[in-house]
């Protein structure tokens, strides 16, 4: 007799959460015949998510479809969990795998935990034990360890902070991140190219890459990094700045205030994920708030300065490969001024190893769940 199929539901609500879940359904899909994943869409940020899940060739089972304009904190959550447990009621899952600290995440995990569903977090155990930065996120991903049964840790680092939460070892696995098995999907296909508006004349000269949309870099923090973005530019005539915007207008409008006419400054929308890839690959260096990217950028030597005044990734900065910055507009200027400076240090950055991963943790992951689910 055939072992029974386990319904395992994949929850996405944001971009980096379709980055970072589609090597398991592309894995489960490929190597795990008994596991059949249920894709299951949030709408929290509606087209970033499918235009990233589009990029693998994946199409969603299910859409939530909950976005709508102005949505609050509340909203996002309380809409997701009714509509879920309403799904759970109907059609049971096996278990569901929620991935990283977004409002979505907390939601899938509280609707599984409260019908009994195995909750499994991918990159758990991050923390910065300040739950003002990252806001929301680093109370969502606290309360999601207490939802979840199987906790997917990316790194040792990450698995000790959860031991010293008093989770038992036996259900905690360092994985890698599945953000490296994503990388190396992308990079490897024919549509990692150069983004269209990036055009020959303006890739005569090097470049660096800037994002900035989290929350508590809003205002300020975003004026501060584009004032740096401006020095730089004025004081290094050689290389051009290449600035894609979150669509929300908190973050869109104040970059394109600061640096619309600029010289070298382009301010573009978001890039499809293969062209972001492309960009990671290409720049001279990165000056980003975004967790992922902290993540990707090192893959390709690329060296991180990151605008944030913590991390709940600090293997890239131990590592080498990353240093923090914060959002202070002088030591931005200096930090990414030594990069242009001084070979030195340049080097010693672009050659540090990538210490989240070595491309292959969706299969480390759903071997765990099956396993753990027979």
């Amino acid at each position: 007799m055939n072992p029974k199929q386990l319904l395992v539901g994949v929850l996405i609500g944001t971009r980096p959460e379709a980055i970072k879940q589609a090597p398991l359904i592309l894995e489960a899909a490929n190597n795990f015949p008994r596991i059949r994943p249920v894709v299951i869409c949030t709408g929290q940020h509606r087209e970033l998510a499918r235009e990233s899940l589009s990029d693998f060739g994946i199409s969603i089972d299910v859409d939530l479809d909950i976005m709508q304009q102005g949505q609050t904190l509340s909203y996002i959550l309380s809409s997701i969990v009714q509509k879920l447990d309403n799904l759970f009621e109907k059609d049971p899952l096996d278990a569901i795998l929620v991935q990283g600290d977004t409002t979505s995440t907390l939601a899938g995990a509280l609707a599984g935990f409260h019908r009994h569903i195995p909750v499994g977090h991918v990159e758990a155990g991050l923390r910065t034990y300040n739950l003002e930065e990252p806001f929301p996120e680093e109370l969502n991903r606290q309360l999601v360890t207490r939802a979840a049964l199987y906790h997917f840790a990316p790194t040792q680092s990450a698995k000790d902070a959860l031991i010293r939460e008093n989770i038992s070892p036996d259900k905690i696995w360092v994985t890698g991140n599945t953000v490296i098995d994503s990388l190396n999907y992308i990079a490897s296909d024919t549509r990692c190219a150069a983004p269209s508006c990036l055009t020959d004349e303006f890739l005569r000269q090097p470049f660096f890459l800037v994002t900035c949309h989290r929350r508590e870099n809003r205002g300020e923090g975003i004026s501060s990094v584009c004032n740096a973005v401006k020095r730089l530019l004025q004081a290094y005539p050689e290389i051009s700045c290449v600035f894609p915007t979150h669509p929300s207008p908190y973050v869109r409008q104040p970059v394109l205030e600061h640096l619309s006419g600029i010289n070298r400054a382009l301010v573009t929308d978001p890039f499809e994920y293969s062209k972001l890839v492309w960009c990671l690959k290409n720049a001279h260096f990165v000056l980003t708030d975004s967790g992922g990217i902290q993540e990707e950028a090192p893959t390709f030597g690329t060296p991180v300065l990151v605008a944030r005044e913590t991390s709940e990734r600090p293997e890239g900065v131990t590592a080498g490969c990353a240093r923090l910055v914060g959002t202070n507009e002088d030591l931005i200027v200096k930090e990414c001024s030594r990069l242009m400076d001084d070979e030195v240090a340049y080097a010693s950055m672009a050659n540090s190893a990538n210490p989240y991963g070595d491309g292959t943790a969706a299969h480390s992951i759903l071997n765990i769940l099956e396993r753990n689910l027979t």
